[in-house]
Formats: structure tokens, C-alpha cells, sequence
């Protein structure tokens, strides 16, 4: 064989490696760029859900909280202050839903949201308590968002990393 057929030999097998080689890594990078933007976009729902889900369930942890102040008999854990009072049902039906809500979307594996959830746990506990001075005010609402920010930080962190 000849140098110039030893060179065309060459080339033809470069364009040919070439041809099969570009379609794989393609096939690959696309699919890795699918799967993060699909991640991403998870996630992104997943931080919007929590956010809402906190923001609303701390909001009627007040409002319960203002209501048991404003009670002159017994509270009874609340469950005094809604019988009978469907509208009141309502209200504490849907704080039971935000609270196990927020449970399923955090991981037990994650310190961080573990601690969210024991907190909540706490502030649950505190507000259901008979004592008319356990009320969820200013402090322990910052308690909830200071084991809430964690949480939310690092979601998005991950969310601006495409991970």
C-alpha cells in the first residue's frame, strides 16, 4: 500500500468513527440536557408547592391562634372551638392537610426538612395545648421560616444549578 492510500485509509476511517461517534454523543448530551431541564422544572414546582404550603399553613396557625385567645371557655385542643362550627372543621381540615402535605414533600433523610417537619410538629402541638398563653406569635413564626429557609435555599440552589 501506498502513502496516499494509507492517507485516504486514514480519512475514511476518521469520517466513518466520526459518523458513528457525533450521533451517540448527540443522543447523549441531549438526553442528559432532557433530563435537567425536567429536573429542574420538578423542582421548581416543588419549592413554589412548599413555599405555599408553609406560608398558608403559618397563616392560619396565627389566625387559630388569635381565635384561642379570644375564647373565653375551654379550647380543647380546638376541636371545642370547631364543633359545630363547620366553617371552623374547615379551617383546621385544611391546616391537617398543609401539615402532611409539607411531611410528604420533605425527605426523612434530610436532616434540614426533618427539622422543618419537627418543628411544625411543635408549633402544632404548642397551639393545641389548653393553655391560653401557648399562641403561635412573631416568635415562633420566625422559629417555622429559620427551619424553613434551609430548606428552601438549597432547593434552589439546585434549581440555578440545573441539578
Amino acid at each position: 500500500m501506498n502513502s496516499s492510500s494509507t492517507l485516504s485509509f486514514i480519512v475514511a476511517c476518521s469520517a466513518l468513527a466520526a459518523a458513528i461517534i457525533a450521533p451517540v454523543v448527540s443522543l447523549i448530551v441531549s438526553r442528559w440536557q432532557f433530563n435537567a431541564s425536567v429536573l429542574s422544572a420538578n423542582r421548581e414546582r416543588w419549592l413554589a408547592a412548599m413555599r405555599t404550603s408553609l406560608s398558608e399553613l403559618m397563616a392560619m396557625m396565627v389566625a387559630a391562634s388569635v381565635h384561642k385567645e379570644s375564647l373565653k371557655e375551654d379550647w380543647g385542643g380546638g376541636r371545642a372551638a370547631a364543633a359545630g362550627d363547620w366553617k371552623a372543621m374547615d379551617k383546621v381540615e385544611r391546616m391537617v392537610q398543609l401539615r402532611w402535605n409539607i411531611g410528604l414533600l420533605c425527605s426523612a433523610d434530610d436532616p434540614a426538612q426533618r427539622k422543618l417537619c419537627d418543628t411544625l410538629d411543635r408549633m402544632i402541638l404548642r397551639m393545641r395545648s389548653n393553655d391560653p398563653a401557648d399562641l403561635i406569635g412573631t416568635e415562633e413564626l420566625r422559629e417555622i421560616e429559620d427551619a424553613a429557609r434551609p430548606v428552601l435555599h438549597e432547593a434552589w440552589v439546585r434549581i440555578r444549578k440545573g441539578r
